[in-house]
């Protein structure tokens, strides 16, 4: 909740900040213009983002899992390696 209302808070200093900058640029018989091509291509970035993202994050989380299994096996083989001694390791064999 707490991060829909942070995101509410800053969408709404940015949307009309870049929108006063968009219309700024041009001159005044476009402005209404210059003002639907700024909230078409906001709402295009925003349709178009908020997918992509979920997809990059649902990839991230998957490569995540799969290192951390990855990690988890390398860690049990070396405990065993370390246990049973390295295969031709005489060490374990030898009076100490």
């Amino acid at each position: 909740m707490l991060g829909a209302a942070l995101t509410g808070f800053g969408f709404s200093l940015v949307y009309p900040g870049f929108g006063v900058e968009a219309v700024r640029r041009v001159p005044a018989q476009s402005r209404g213009l210059a003002m639907g091509a700024y909230t078409a291509f906001l709402d295009l970035a925003q349709g178009l983002a908020s997918p992509a993202l979920g997809l990059v994050a649902k990839r991230s989380t998957a490569e995540r899992r799969v290192s951390r299994q990855r990690h988890h096996r390398a860690l049990r083989r070396a405990r065993r390696v370390l246990a049973d001694g390295a295969p031709g390791d005489h060490r374990k064999d030898s009076p100490q």
